[in-house]
C-alpha cells in the first residue's frame, strides 16, 4: 500500500511512516520499506499494542 512517503531525502516522510506503522501494528503483516530510497523522518515513537510479538526494524542514520 502507498502511504505517501516520497523517499527523496528531502521531503518529510514522518506521517507516512506513522500511517504505515499503525496499519502494520493493527494486522499480523509485514512493514516493508522500499530499498534504494532515502527517507527523512522527524524523531518518531512507534508504539502499540500490536498484534505481532516481535519486529526487527533497522534504521541507518545519516545526519547533516
Amino acid at each position: 500500500m502507498d502511504y505517501g512517503a516520497v523517499g527523496d531525502g528531502v521531503a518529510d516522510d514522518s506521517q507516512a511512516f506513522l500511517k504505515a506503522w499503525g496499519e502494520a501494528c493493527d494486522r499480523t503483516g509485514i512493514l516493508q520499506v522500499p530499498p534504494k530510497k532515502t527517507f527523512m523522518l522527524k524523531p518518531l515513537k512507534f508504539s502499540g499494542p500490536c498484534k505481532f510479538s516481535s519486529l526487527h526494524f533497522k534504521v541507518n542514520k545519516v545526519n547533516s
